[in-house]
């Protein structure tokens, strides 16, 4: 097994520079995961690996909550939370208010399905990853859809 997770030999892989030009996709960015050399990673969604930096900022948040867990939570947690959407609405181009945080995708999906007033008749249209894997079938035992694959 390879330790280089676990050992600061490239510091740089731990931290990125916001204010530079972030590197292509690809092989320039996988020095950010702590991945074997030898494993080739064809199934990110699945497990949702952090790179590097994001996981030595969970850390570091981690241990500001466990220094004093009232403090964090009443205090520090909220304008923390306001950044980091402020943050994303940038990225994105949208106000703060239309950004949410979930914990991954298949969360997401599934707050935006269960808040739609679904009628009989409906068909929810998409890809494999929204019909059939994750998100609809934890609604259709409640709502009266189908999805687009339904009728393959």
């Amino acid at each position: 097994m390879n330790n280089s997770l676990f050992s600061m030999d490239d510091p740089d892989r731990y931290t990125y520079d916001p204010r530079t030009a972030p590197p292509d996709f690809g092989h320039a960015v996988r020095k950010f995961w702590g991945f074997e050399d030898d494993y080739v990673n064809l199934n990110h969604g699945s497990y949702g690996s952090l790179p590097l930096p994001v996981l030595a900022q969970c850390v570091k948040m981690s241990l500001l909550a466990e220094k004093n867990p009232d403090r964090f939570h009443r205090v520090t947690y909220m304008p923390l939370l306001a950044e980091a959407r402020r943050q994303v609405a940038e990225l994105i181009g949208t106000q703060n208010e239309e950004v949410v945080l979930v914990p991954n995708a298949t969360h997401g999906l599934n707050t935006v399905l269960r808040n739609i007033e679904w009628r009989e008749g409906d068909i929810i249209l998409g890809g494999e990853y929204l019909s059939s894997v994750y998100a609809v079938p934890c609604i259709k035992p409640t709502y009266p859809v189908t999805t687009s694959l339904d009728h393959l």
